[in-house]
């Protein structure tokens, strides 16, 4: 990707991006050197992190959220609910992985994992990661799109469903009057044989006027109602608040979301463009 000063995708829409990044988390430890990262100062539009650099860049989140009714509960995200974990299984292909974690504490109360990219001005970009999730009913994944709460498109995992069923939206998903509104929200199907407790690739494509979702290259989403059309935030996180959505988790359960690598391409609100002073060198993620 060093080279390249465009990204393209393939898929139901084509778009151009002009930011890359790839965050690889098979072989991550603690005294990793910066020195093993790619990050050409000639296009620092290209990033390949492969090291503990990747903490530079993403904002683990420490807040609390205290329950506003007695529907919910009391839910603190805590950095330490994000970590790099050592594999124990048997595979060829990664050592480690990233870990966002939620539990339940005897207080009654929910420890949980969330982490944002620094830009926060991002328009528009294709997100994929390889991901799996297990753990206690209750507890949600998310992989998603900010700006408010009637700015914001989703992807997320329930751990009280069954493993065949992922759930996709464009915020707001009701209206004033709490009405479903058609075509923003989708309770929808992982493709046959591919349970989302197994590692699997998840894809956000949130462009102009339309969101896509794929599992493993096959699209299993799509709308035009309620996309985002101003500059968000992306955002990872592992959570519940044990309301009506996510379920309540008993006390002493966890869920995990685990992540082998994560990539993006990108534009955001900055007013250069890169390679606009010539022609453009265009990349395929996909090749």
């Amino acid at each position: 990707t060093n080279d390249c000063t465009l990204f393209s995708i393939n898929g139901s829409t084509i778009g151009n991006f002009t930011h890359y990044r790839f965050y690889d988390f098979r072989d991550v430890y603690a005294d990793d050197a910066a020195a093993d990262s790619s990050s050409d100062d000639a296009i620092p539009q290209s990033r390949t992190i492969r090291d503990n650099t990747w903490m530079d860049q993403w904002s683990r989140r420490d807040q609390l959220k205290e329950a506003w009714n007695d529907n919910i509960i009391d839910m603190e995200y805590n950095a330490r609910n994000i970590y790099i974990e050592n594999s124990t299984e048997d595979s060829g292909d990664y050592s480690t992985f990233l870990t966002l974690y939620t539990t339940r504490l005897a207080d009654g109360s929910q420890q949980a994992g969330e982490f944002d990219y620094v830009e926060a001005n991002v328009t528009y970009l294709s997100l994929r990661l390889l991901a799996r999730v297990s753990g206690s009913s209750g507890a949600v994944a998310g992989f998603f799109t900010y700006h408010n709460d009637t700015s914001e498109t989703d992807i997320e995992v329930l751990t009280r469903d069954p493993t065949s069923a992922v759930h996709y939206s464009n915020q707001p998903t009701a209206d004033d009057e709490d009405n479903i509104i058609a075509g923003a929200t989708f309770n929808n199907s992982m493709p046959p044989g591919q349970p989302w407790d197994d590692w699997q690739v998840h894809r956000l494509d949130w462009l102009p006027g339309q969101s896509v979702w794929y599992v493993n290259g096959v699209q299993t989403g799509a709308t035009r109602i309620n996309v985002p059309d101003v500059a968000q935030m992306v955002i990872l996180n592992m959570w519940s608040n044990g309301g009506s959505f996510a379920g309540r988790m008993e006390v002493g359960g966890e869920a995990y979301l685990n992540v082998q690598w994560l990539e993006m391409v990108y534009n955001t609100t900055d007013v250069e463009t890169p390679g606009s002073d010539g022609d453009p060198t265009v990349c395929f993620i996909e090749e």
